[in-house]
């Protein structure tokens, strides 16, 4: 006997657009943002950097979300990958506190030379 197939489920959080407009509300970001700090904050870097991607796929040129992103991806050391998400954070908002000398360690840690 077969069984029918059970729906592939995407175990990604998704952040649920407005059924009105079909846009993600800016509150609803912020909120997401938040818990991905909370979580970054108690050590679930996996959990807070599954939230950031989810922000991304919403909003690509979220600054907050690829700056904490880089702050999560590089606790994990992934350097690399931390290095480019805050290279994009500065290039979307390069007013953010900290960035320049925060990016000038990544690209360190990330085996290139400081800016």
């Amino acid at each position: 006997m077969t069984h029918p197939a059970q729906p592939s489920r995407d175990p990604r959080p998704r952040i649920e657009p407005d059924p009105t407009t079909n846009a993600v509300s800016s509150r609803e970001l912020l909120m997401q943002l938040r818990r991905a700090v909370e979580f970054h904050l108690r050590g679930d870097y996996l959990s807070a950097e599954t939230i950031l991607r989810a922000a991304l796929r919403s909003d690509p040129e979220l600054p907050q979300a690829h700056h904490h992103l880089a702050v999560v991806l590089h606790a994990q050391h992934q350097f690399v990958d931390a290095e480019r998400h805050l290279a994009l954070a500065h290039g979307l908002d390069p007013h953010q506190p900290g960035i320049d000398a925060r990016l000038s360690q990544y690209r360190l840690d990330a085996g290139g030379r400081a800016a």
